[in-house]
């Protein structure tokens, strides 16, 4: 299974970086500017749509594989809700955004096991905040901490750290 997950991560890295993945961006930042540089947004809207359907049933059937079976009721609305704020959390335009989301949403459910009844309202809540405050999602944080990190040892981006063995 996690052959498949790196696989997959694998094909949406290199679908960023490619031509496609550039006028995705495009689209993505303005349709009409998109459209004046020569770019199909429907067309790219249509092809994107489709990418997203076909890692999602790729998901699915990962999920699927993991739970043994399917029934109706292991795909509910609340894991739709789910799997929606490990995007807007982690933030959605990034390649390491839904990971980090689903890193920081997956053990959630286990620990409001005692609060069942207030689990929505802390989704609602986490949703609101998220969107009015970090539209981007928790990434840019993590990414500017990283960096501050970084020029704290006096590094710059790409630069590596001295070896200590070195002696220098």
């Amino acid at each position: 299974m996690l052959v498949v997950v790196a696989l997959a991560l694998a094909f949406v890295w290199a679908l960023y970086r490619s031509p496609f993945g550039r006028a995705m961006d495009a689209v993505r930042e303005s349709e009409l500017l998109a459209a004046a540089t020569g770019y199909n947004p429907m067309r790219i809207k249509i092809i994107a749509f489709t990418i997203g359907c076909l890692l999602a049933g790729l998901g699915g059937s990962l999920y699927a594989h993991f739970l043994l079976y399917i029934a109706p009721f292991s795909f509910t609305f609340w894991e739709s809700v789910n799997f929606l704020l490990m995007n807007i959390i982690g933030g959605s335009t990034s390649l390491a955004g839904p990971i980090l989301g689903a890193l920081l949403l997956t053990p959630l459910p286990e620990l409001l096991r005692a609060y069942v009844l207030w689990q929505q309202v802390l989704y609602g809540l986490a949703f609101m905040v998220f969107m009015r405050f970090l539209p981007d999602g928790v990434t840019p944080l993590c990414v500017s901490a990283w960096r501050a990190a970084a020029g704290g040892l006096g590094l710059q981006a790409g630069e590596r750290a001295p070896d200590p063995r070195s002696g220098s």
